[in-house]
């Protein structure tokens, strides 16, 4: 199993993914346990990471720390992403965000599930201001 320095994986052009890794005795890789989503920005780091309710219940939330290791504060307003209204697509769960800054706006790419069918849906927030 590879580490690396988050300060080193960070740059202008996007975000960087990575997990909670669990490993056997034996230093073998067992499971990834949760992705996250991590963007530099002027003022320290944002992280966007899936919190879940149960074992079907999911939802997206943010987190900012001024040096992208230390100190998180979670969003007042977490989760930022829940599912849709009863009846729609990602009613039961909404995780694995990939969020991008673009043109003075915010697009969060991220996973939805309803009745075990999953789909791809994007959210865009105009403007830089996120509420941290």
């Amino acid at each position: 199993m590879a580490g690396f320095l988050l300060g080193n994986t960070l740059s202008e052009n996007g975000g960087v993914t990575r997990g909670i890794c669990s490993v056997d005795q034996d230093h073998h890789l067992t499971r990834v346990n949760e992705t996250k989503n991590i963007v530099k920005t002027e003022e320290g780091y944002l992280m966007f990471y899936t919190a879940w309710q149960d074992a079907f219940k999911a939802r997206i939330c943010m987190a900012k720390s001024e040096d992208g290791i230390h100190n998180w504060i979670r969003h007042s307003s977490n989760p930022i992403v829940s599912g849709g209204q009863f009846g729609a697509w990602d009613v039961e769960a909404v995780y694995r965000p990939v969020v991008l800054k673009k043109d003075n706006k915010w697009i969060c790419y991220y996973t939805g599930c309803a009745r075990g069918n999953k789909r791809i849906g994007a959210l865009i927030h105009q403007g830089m201001e996120l509420g941290l």
